[in-house]
C-alpha cells in the first residue's frame, strides 16, 4: 500500500449535538462544512491516509477494523458490494464506539470516504457519540449507503475524544 496525501479529521471542539451532518474533508480549499443548522467549531489534525491497493478495489467484501485512544476505543464491519465507476453502490458499516474512562470527555465514532459526483470529493461523518453518558459506556454506530449512480470509495474510521485526543484512520 501507498500513502497518499496527507488528510486531515475534523475534530470537534464545541458544539457537537448528535444531530449529524456531513462535513467536507479538508484537502481541497473550496470545500466547506455541510451542517443540519448547528454551527461547529473545528479544529483540523494531519492524518496520512492509505489508499486501498488498485488490484482489491473491484472485490467484493468485508472488514473489520478497530481504532483506540487513551479512554476510548471502537470496532466496525464495513461491507460493500456492486462495483461502479471506481467505487461502491452499496456500503454497510455497523459498529460500536465505547468511553472506558470517566474523565470527563466523551467518545466519538467518525467516517471518511469519498463519493463521486463528477470528481471523487471526501467527506467526514460524525457516526455516534457517548456524550452525556457516564463511562463506561458505549454508543451503536451504523451508516448505510445506496445509490444508483454515485459511488462510495476509501470508508475510513477512526475514534476520539471529546477533548481532541484522535487515532489514525483504520
Amino acid at each position: 500500500m501507498q500513502n497518499s496525501p496527507t488528510r486531515r479529521i475534523a475534530v470537534v471542539i464545541s458544539g457537537f449535538s448528535l444531530a449529524t451532518g456531513l462535513m467536507g474533508a479538508p484537502g481541497s480549499a473550496d470545500t466547506k462544512p455541510v451542517t443540519t443548522g448547528t454551527t461547529r467549531s473545528v479544529e483540523y489534525v494531519e492524518i496520512a491516509l492509505p489508499e486501498p491497493d488498485s488490484e482489491q478495489a473491484a472485490v467484493p467484501g468485508c472488514r473489520e477494523p478497530t481504532s483506540s485512544v487513551s479512554g476510548a476505543w471502537l470496532w466496525a464491519k464495513i461491507c460493500w458490494s456492486n462495483y461502479h465507476k471506481g467505487g461502491w453502490l452499496r456500503v454497510d458499516l455497523d459498529g460500536r464506539v465505547h468511553d472506558t474512562t470517566g474523565d470527563g470527555e466523551y467518545a466519538e465514532f467518525l467516517a471518511n470516504y469519498k463519493l463521486r459526483n463528477g470528481g471523487w470529493e471526501t467527506f467526514t461523518a460524525y457516526l455516534a457519540s457517548t456524550e452525556g453518558e457516564y463511562a463506561p459506556t458505549s454508543a451503536k454506530a451504523q451508516m448505510r449507503y445506496r445509490h444508483p449512480r454515485m459511488p462510495m470509495r476509501s470508508l475510513w474510521v477512526a475514534v476520539c475524544k471529546s477533548g481532541g485526543d484522535c487515532d489514525r484512520w483504520r
